[in-house]
């Protein structure tokens, strides 16, 4: 405004809802890809019964990704203080992915999270012309 003072700020919000759109399609079509291929992965024997010592030792028992969770996103403003008098407003974009693994003995949900600054901007305030009680010591 006329005092040199921000009154609003602004994002690009097509921007940051097509990065958003771009990067969930993309997580998606990787694991409907490793859904789709049927992979063998071997985990020790060990692993399944939570038993370390067994981990080197026992045989690897083989495993395919049955199936996947869901993924979910949420974008969110975080505002932070900056240096002296100046805040930084960020926008992250959050992503949880939970993936269903099926084991013999062994039924679990993992979560995985990921956040991702998608802008930024800073504000810088106004300098106070005294700072606490100064310049009653100064007269």
């Amino acid at each position: 405004n006329n005092n040199d003072e921000i009154t609003n700020i602004n994002f690009n919000n097509n921007k940051i809802n097509k990065i958003l759109l771009v990067s969930i399609n993309n997580i998606e079509k990787e694991l409907s890809n490793m859904e789709k291929e049927n992979k063998i992965y071997y985990i020790p024997f060990g692993l399944i019964f939570e038993n370390h010592i067994l981990n080197n030792i026992g045989p690897k028992i083989p495993y395919v990704v049955n199936q996947l969770g869901k993924i979910n996103n949420n974008t969110y403003i975080n505002i932070k203080e900056y240096g002296i008098n100046n805040s930084m407003i960020e926008v992250i974009l959050n992503i949880e992915i939970e993936i269903r693994i099926m084991l013999p003995f062994i039924n679990d949900t993992i979560k995985v999270q990921k956040e991702i600054l998608l802008e930024n901007k800073m504000i810088q305030g106004n300098i106070p012309e005294y700072y606490g009680n100064v310049n009653s010591l100064l007269k």
